[in-house]
């Protein structure tokens, strides 16, 4: 089993959370794209082969537009990297690779055997190892992006390990991207795939820009047993230009619902003292009155199995405990946008 999210986020120190995805003034195409993948293989190349001491060779660039849903045909653990500008509504790109690779490029920058890394977990001198080739690659793309189209400088914000991208919603924004894939060979010891990708949606004006900024009067509503994290919530309304409702388990009104039929979205806990918090999402979704309110999962260090446990529960995103403000704005978003488009599926079923 690979690590939880969390528990990537803390042993590399990639950051915890992701930013809005439009940006201005970065026009893309296959052409264009094709030409920026091509001066990433030579110069990331290069700098790879100094940072591992081996051959690297990146090479094979394909360019094209794809939809979030139809990004892979195989269900293999992935590594997703987001990387971000640290502004709001800053330029947003999804790094993506195997988790064996992984994997084994941390071995490498960590002088330790590739082959027999591929099915270990990203912690400790692996982890170590791949955030040094991460945070090379990202810096290197940054630079081709910064020069060719003024994008402000951005950074990797999350890796968050998805075993099955192509059946799991919440862990990337549903919509069209600029696809930028490229072989990746070190020598012998490991050939896969790096893709990259870049929102089609850059003029500005993306829903889930728009949704970020409304004066809706919605409440975000968490139910959390922890006092800690209530307090850490409450100071979150001023950046997140949202009010906040924090309710301890046992002051949620579970007749009447009124707090969670005017909410925003809905955040609970996985542990509800003493109880599971999937039990309660289960309820919200299946009860009329709350049906159509976006659901999140929190929880520390969280399992692949628990968040594929409550996707199926209803929910339709997942964040990490301890809250960070932009990772939790990311979320509500993308989970406010799967909850719009289910109901949309619904109502043209």
């Amino acid at each position: 089993m690979h690590d939880a999210p969390g528990a990537v986020r803390e042993q590399t120190g990639l950051g915890a959370g992701t930013l809005g995805a439009a940006v201005t003034g970065l026009e893309l195409d296959p052409k264009v794209l094709k030409d920026l993948g091509t001066k990433f293989c030579e110069a990331a190349g290069k700098d790879l082969a100094a940072l591992l001491e081996r051959e690297v060779v990146l090479s094979d660039v394909k360019a094209k537009s794809v939809k979030a849903d139809a990004l892979f045909e195989e269900d293999d653990p992935v590594l997703h990297l987001c990387c971000g500008t640290g502004e709001k509504g800053g330029l947003v790109v999804h790094v993506l690779l195997s988790m064996p690779d992984a994997l084994a490029l941390g071995a490498l920058r960590a002088g330790e055997e590739a082959s027999a890394a591929r099915e270990q977990t990203l912690e400790g001198s692996l982890a170590e190892g791949f955030d040094e080739v991460a945070k090379l690659s990202v810096a290197v793309l940054s630079r081709l992006l910064e020069e060719a189209h003024g994008s402000a400088p951005f950074a990797v914000e999350s890796a968050l390990p998805v075993e099955k991208p192509a059946s799991e919603a919440g862990w990337l924004p549903s919509g069209s991207y600029w696809l930028l894939q490229m072989g990746l060979e070190v020598e012998d010891l490991l050939e896969g795939t790096l893709s990259i990708l870049i929102p089609e949606e850059l003029s500005g004006t993306d829903a889930t820009q728009e949704s970020q900024t409304e004066d809706d009067g919605l409440a975000l509503l968490v139910v959390d047993p922890c006092e800690e994290h209530r307090e850490l919530l409450e100071e979150m309304s001023e950046p997140l230009a949202r009010e906040i409702t924090v309710l301890a388990p046992g002051e949620l009104n579970l007749k009447e619902l009124e707090e969670v039929q005017e909410a925003y979205a809905v955040v609970v806990s996985w542990e509800l003292s003493g109880r599971s918090g999937l039990e309660l999402v289960e309820y919200l979704a299946r009860d009329e009155r709350t049906a159509r309110v976006p659901l999140l999962v929190a929880a520390e260090n969280p399992t692949p199995e628990m968040v594929r446990a409550a996707f199926r529960a209803g929910a339709c995103s997942f964040v990490c405990k301890p809250y960070e403000v932009e990772e939790l704005r990311t979320r509500v978003l993308a989970a406010r946008k799967a909850a719009h488009e289910a109901e949309m599926a619904a109502e043209t079923a």
